[in-house]
């Protein structure tokens, strides 16, 4: 599970700081889904103030998660397609509004599909009429490609990569690839009643393939925010949500772009057999949030459904005016659950039974995530005189 999060603390001191308790709350959501290993970052304006590291990266070895433990971050690759096409978009080498077709050498999709609605998830039904979460992202690597004339692997090393200094950001691009990295990948695991060992997703498209670490995804987001991997005005494109024709989409040009109390959430999320992945940046907060785990999140969806809302609840907290102690608290190691917690675990479950697809499954929870932090929320002043904490970073 990897975190790269930014924390604000009310002038008010609670009994307990917020990156206290927010670390007792990784460690139970550890314990409760049997996570083996995670990492978490904690960044303010792109530096890091707060930075640990729990469990395990292989059982059987015990070797510990650190910060050159790599996690395969599945769908999170698109943002950083997503990059690659706004910078040929920059130099005015490509036209989102031209027919993907013109890019496909062999394609079933309408001519009336552009390169904007498979970026933005609308080229379902008639174009850039709704979202629907799709597969054909993936056509964008034929897009990179045609236009470029390099592979997907090359074009990510040479104008994201190398420029930032992502030296432990690669690709999955063969099990002889998985092998040469078993000292620093995590190792997949499953649960079902038990830990069981999975398996890596082999391949590199627009839509999955990288793997990385912590400190890199903080690197990433931090080189995004500033400027040094596309323009302010194409990043403020990328991250504004998608007006269809009949109404706002949850998503912008490669990942999620919702407004929660006021404040602007660009999330997305990575699912593979045995990895999955949840970013958060708050960008009215200067929030960035990467969470990946070496377990199978969909899995354990079937236990408790409620994880996605709750982690991303967590990180609003710490960036909110709200007063952390006076949130409900939440200790899964005693077993203990408010009425509350009870509400929307019931709530994350209907809208898995109700949005049965994966492709559903983000926008069912962001709605459950925004009702959830109104009801809590919405009677308590907001507090002011907001300072940094102060938080060491070990070596």
């Amino acid at each position: 599970m990897l975190t790269a999060v930014s924390l604000l603390a009310c002038d008010r001191a609670p009994r307990e700081s917020p990156s206290v308790r927010f670390e007792h709350d990784l460690e139970a959501l550890k314990e409760y889904f049997h996570i083996p290993g995670m990492a978490a970052i904690v960044t303010q304006r792109g530096d890091v103030i707060y930075e640990n590291y729990f469990g395990y990266a292989d059982l059987q070895t015990e070797r510990r998660v650190d910060s050159t433990t790599i996690f395969p971050i599945a769908s999170i690759t698109k943002t950083f397609a997503a990059v690659l096409l706004m910078q040929l978009v920059e130099s005015g080498d490509l036209d989102l509004d031209e027919p993907i077709n013109n890019y496909l050498a062999d394609s079933d999709l309408s001519d009336s599909i552009t390169i904007r609605h498979v970026l933005s998830h609308t080229s379902e039904g008639k174009p850039g009429s709704f979202f629907n979460y799709s597969g054909r992202f993936s056509r964008l690597t034929e897009v990179l490609e045609t236009v470029t004339g390099k592979p997907l692997e090359v074009l990510l090393q040479d104008n994201i990569l190398e420029p930032q200094g992502l030296g432990n950001t690669l690709s999955i691009v063969s099990q002889a690839n998985v092998d040469s990295l078993t000292d620093v990948l995590a190792k997949p695991y499953e649960y079902y009643g038990t830990i069981e060992d999975g398996h890596f997703d082999i391949g590199l498209t627009s839509s999955f393939g990288l793997a990385s670490t912590a400190r890199d995804l903080a690197k990433f987001d931090k080189a995004l925010g500033s400027g040094a991997l596309i323009s302010d005005k194409n990043r403020s494109e990328m991250f504004s949500p998608f007006r269809t024709s009949t109404g706002i989409s949850p998503y912008g040009l490669g990942i999620f772009s919702q407004v929660f109390l006021g404040k602007q959430i660009i999330w997305g999320y990575g699912q593979e057999e045995n990895f999955s992945g949840l970013p958060v940046p708050v960008m009215a907060a200067t929030l960035a949030t990467y969470v990946i785990f070496s377990y199978d999140l969909w899995e354990g969806m079937r236990f408790a459904p409620f994880l996605i809302p709750l982690v991303l609840f967590l990180c609003y907290l710490m960036v909110s005016h709200v007063e952390y102690e006076m949130m409900p608290k939440f200790s899964f190691r005693e077993g203990k659950r408010n009425s509350i917690l009870i509400i929307i675990m019931l709530l994350a479950i209907a809208a898995v039974v109700i949005f049965r697809q994966k492709a559903t499954f983000p926008m069912a929870m962001g709605f459950v995530l925004f009702f959830w932090i109104r009801s809590l929320v919405h009677h308590h002043e907001e507090e002011e005189n907001e300072e940094l904490l102060d938080v060491s970073i070990p070596d």
